[in-house]
């Protein structure tokens, strides 16, 4: 029994040795709401998610964030405070007021820059337009001009 469970503990040391660090993550849930006025959150190169409320005063700040996703329903207040990120950002929701969203070099072991250093547009998300389409009479009509055009320039060939 003693060996076996020697065993256990070389394998549950050497998984834990070989998963790295522990991650966590900040997640603002949809309906809470997380103010942090002129306060200084540091993350530690974990992710930021907002499905809820994330407001900042001026002067506050989150920083050495890895990836951010501004979810449909979130909203970012920014009131003149900032956020620092090293990986991607994602917004879905809102994210409004002045204040900055910077990519920087994050000095976190193992948090590798994502991008373009410097800082990154944080209006509102692209809107998806979509692609115009022809109508079954307008489309006919086209087929016609341009087969029509096509039977007009071949007849110009064959007479040279």
């Amino acid at each position: 029994m003693t060996h076996v469970s020697g065993v256990r503990a070389a394998l549950t040391l050497a998984l834990a040795l070989c998963s790295g660090m522990a991650l966590a993550q900040v997640q603002v849930p949809a309906g809470a709401n997380l103010d942090l006025a002129q306060g200084r959150m540091t993350l530690g190169c974990t992710d930021l998610q907002v499905a809820g409320r994330l407001a900042l005063g001026a002067g506050g700040t989150s920083t050495e964030i890895r990836d951010v996703l501004i979810e449909s329903a979130g909203v970012t207040q920014l009131n003149g405070g900032s956020l620092e990120l090293a990986g991607q950002w994602s917004n879905q929701g809102q994210v409004a007021g002045p204040g900055s969203v910077r990519r920087v070099a994050v000095d976190v072991p193992g948090c590798a820059v994502t991008g373009a250093l410097g800082p990154i547009a944080y209006g509102p998300p692209l809107a998806v337009m979509p692609v115009p389409s022809l109508g079954t009479a307008a489309l006919a009509l086209l087929a016609l001009v341009l087969g029509g055009l096509g039977m007009r320039a071949r007849r110009r060939d064959d007479v040279r």
